[in-house]
C-alpha cells in the first residue's frame, strides 16, 4: 500500500497538543509517570501500581493496532466519496422518536473518513452492567443536551463495513453518575435497578448505528467519556435485552470530546449542578493511553447548545480479536414496556419489582461475582475506568 495519505496522519501515543485539547508532545512523559503511579479515580476504590513494563507493552499495543486500522485507509476513503455521493441532506433534526424497536436512518450513508479510529483496551472497567436492553434512545428520564452518535463499524481484517454488530454504549449522566450503580461518583460496589443511558443496538448493512443520548458529564478523576462495546453474533433474550456474554466481543473502547465542546456544553444547566471536580483531556490518563484518536466529530443540530449535537466516529474493530467481560454485574428481569427515551422515573418494591416509567422491570440487578472484579482483577480495573 502506498504512503499514509494525508487526511489520515499517523496516530501516535505523543500527539502533538491543539486547540481541542488532546495530549501535547511534552506531556509524554507526564503520562506515563501518571500511569506508574495511577492515582485514585474514584475514592474508596482500590488501585495497584502499574509496572513500567506493561505502561511499554500497552504502548507498543497501541502502535500496533493504529497500524492495522491504517492499512483500511483506502477503503475508508472510498466509503466517504460514496457517502458524499449519497448521503442525505443535513438538516436540523427534532426529537427523536420514542420508538426503540427499529434503528433510526443514519445521517450518512456510508463511513466517514475524517474522524479518528478508537484503539481497543483490556478491560470495561468498573461500571459495566452484562445483559442490557436492545435500544437506540438510552436517555430514559436523564436530563441534558440531547446527542445523536452515528457510529460506523468497519472491520481491519477485511476493510469493510461490520454489518449486524451489536454496538454498545454506557456512560455518565449530566452530574457524573452511571446508571446502576449509586454512591459517590457511581461507586461500583453499590447497585441498584437503574437503567439510564445504557443499552445498544446493531450496525445496518453499511455498518453504521444511530443511538440517541445525552451529552455525558464528567466525574473526579475522568475527563468526559463514554464507554462502548463491539460484539459479533450475540443472542438476545425475548424480554428486548442482549446476551452480553455470548458470541465474540471484538471491542472495547472509550469515546472523547474535543475541550471546546465541553466548556460550552458544562455551562449549560444541568451540567453546572454538578459538585464533581473536572479533569481536562490533557491530564486523562486513558485518553492518552488511547493515543488522542478516540475523539467524536461533533456537529450542532441547531443554532444552540442545548439544540444537541450529531457525533460522529468510526471504530475500527479487528474481527480476529476475542475479549471477555470481567464485570460480572447484570441486569435481570423481564421487560414489561418499551425501554424509551420518555419515562419518568422507576419506583421499586422491597420485594424487587419495579412498577412505572419506561424502563420497568421485574427483578433487579444483581452481583454475581464482585469478587472477580475486585480481586485479581483491580489492576485492569484501576486502569480502565
Amino acid at each position: 500500500m502506498g504512503p499514509f495519505p494525508p487526511q489520515f496522519p499517523r496516530p501516535s501515543f505523543i500527539d502533538v497538543m491543539n486547540a481541542r485539547g488532546r495530549p501535547r508532545r511534552e506531556d509524554h512523559v507526564l503520562q506515563l509517570a501518571a500511569l506508574s503511579i495511577l492515582a485514585s479515580a474514584h475514592p474508596g476504590e482500590e488501585h495497584e501500581d502499574v509496572e513500567e513494563a506493561e505502561v511499554v507493552a500497552r504502548e507498543n499495543a497501541m502502535h500496533a493496532r493504529n497500524l492495522k486500522a491504517r492499512n483500511c485507509a483506502s477503503a475508508i476513503a472510498d466509503f466517504e466519496l460514496r457517502r458524499r455521493n449519497a448521503r442525505l441532506p443535513f438538516a436540523k433534526r427534532q426529537a427523536a422518536s420514542t420508538s426503540t424497536s427499529s434503528a433510526a436512518a443514519p445521517y450518512y450513508t456510508s463511513i466517514q473518513n475524517t474522524t479518528c479510529v478508537t484503539a481497543p483496551e483490556v478491560t470495561e472497567g468498573p461500571y459495566y452492567i452484562n445483559n442490557e436492553f436492545i435500544r437506540t434512545d438510552l436517555r430514559e428520564n436523564q436530563a441534558g443536551v440531547k446527542l445523536i452518535l452515528d457510529i460506523g463499524v468497519i472491520d481491519t481484517t477485511t476493510c469493510e463495513p461490520f454489518s449486524n454488530a451489536f454496538v454498545e454504549l454506557w456512560q455518565a449522566n449530566a452530574t457524573g453518575a452511571y446508571g446502576g450503580y449509586v454512591g459517590r461518583q457511581g461507586a461500583p460496589t453499590n447497585i441498584n435497578i437503574d437503567t439510564f443511558l445504557r443499552g445498544g443496538y446493531f450496525t445496518n448493512d453499511q455498518g453504521i448505528v444511530e443511538i440517541t443520548s445525552i451529552y455525558p458529564g464528567y466525574y473526579t478523576g475522568r475527563t468526559a467519556h463514554i464507554h462502548t462495546m463491539v460484539h459479533r453474533n450475540v443472542e438476545t433474550n425475548p424480554n428486548g435485552t442482549v446476551i452480553s456474554q455470548s458470541g465474540t466481543l471484538t471491542h472495547i473502547g472509550q469515546f472523547f470530546f474535543e475541550e471546546s465542546w465541553n466548556d460550552e456544553v458544562y455551562a449549560q444547566s444541568p451540567y453546572t449542578s454538578s459538585t464533581q471536580t473536572r479533569l481536562r483531556n490533557s491530564a486523562d490518563r486513558i485518553l492518552a493511553q488511547s493515543g488522542g484518536v478516540a475523539f467524536l466529530n461533533l456537529q450542532r443540530l441547531g443554532s444552540t447548545t442545548n439544540d444537541g449535537f450529531l457525533a460522529y466516529i468510526t471504530v475500527a474493530v479487528d474481527g480476529s480479536q476475542s475479549y471477555n467481560i470481567n464485570n460480572a454485574n447484570a441486569l435481570r428481569g423481564t421487560l414489561t414496556s418499551s425501554p424509551t427515551g420518555n419515562a419518568g422515573p422507576i419506583s421499586t418494591s422491597t420485594s424487587g419489582t419495579s412498577t412505572g416509567g419506561a424502563s420497568a422491570i421485574v427483578g433487579s440487578i444483581s452481583v454475581v461475582s464482585l469478587g472477580a472484579l475486585m480481586g485479581s482483577l483491580a489492576f485492569f480495573v484501576a486502569l480502565q475506568l
